[in-house]
């Protein structure tokens, strides 16, 4: 499965795919960044990132090699202050992906088992982010 972006009209939510086994797919990692760096200026807030892991056959060399790739704090990486990562999918390696994710960046990312329950998630926090007073 190639790579892939959506960005969902109207709303601060891109649906990523990532090509697996990344480390055969690195230039696409790198696009995939990009192009939520570009979203993430145009949305000029939090932009939710839901990676879409679904039917995904996720390796442990995946997740460390993922993390690795974080590190620096490239514009459109989960590191990005500006990224907010949701992830979707039921591969049991998600869960440690989630673990290794705050252990040694100390982002949170939430894990849903389906992308309706996902974006559920991210639609109410955005509403509870609306009813916030701003400074």
């Amino acid at each position: 499965m190639p790579s892939s972006l959506i960005k969902l009209p109207g709303e601060p939510i891109v649906i990523v795919t990532i090509a697996l086994p990344i480390e055969r797919h690195l230039s696409s990692l790198y696009s995939i960044r990009a192009q939520i760096d570009r979203v993430a200026r145009e949305a000029g807030g939090p932009l939710y990132v839901l990676f879409d892991l679904r039917n995904q056959d996720v390796s442990f060399s995946d997740i460390l090699l993922g993390l690795d790739e974080q590190s620096g704090r490239p514009p459109g990486a989960l590191t990005d202050p500006r990224v907010r990562p949701v992830g979707v999918g039921d591969h049991p390696l998600l869960a440690i992906a989630a673990k290794k994710t705050w252990q040694r960046y100390a982002i949170d990312v939430p894990i849903f088992t389906t992308l309706e329950a996902a974006l559920q998630y991210v639609r109410a926090e955005l509403d509870r982010e609306g009813d916030q007073p701003s400074d």
